[in-house]
């Protein structure tokens, strides 16, 4: 989404993996998933509240996640 520069993305996925946790997503039918999301506690008015990393220790809010942009973001979370 270009929230976050790609260094903050590789940070982050090194500080996982030296704490030994996991990088991939587990595999979860995309529809079972877009259902959990939308009756998750953090719907506010209909939209899932996000919290996005914008830098190292900076995330920001939004509720301006797309379905479309939400599967491609697994998508890539998936190829890790």
């Amino acid at each position: 989404m270009g929230v976050a520069a790609p260094e903050v993305e590789q940070r982050q996925n090194q500080l996982l993996k030296k704490f030994g946790l996991p990088v991939r997503l587990p595999a979860v039918p995309r529809e079972q998933l877009l259902n959990l999301i939308h009756h998750d506690k953090k719907v506010f008015e209909d939209a899932p509240r996000w919290i996005l990393p914008s830098a190292v220790g900076r995330a920001k809010v939004s509720r301006s996640v797309s379905d479309a942009e939400l599967i491609a973001a697994l998508g890539e979370c998936a190829q890790l």
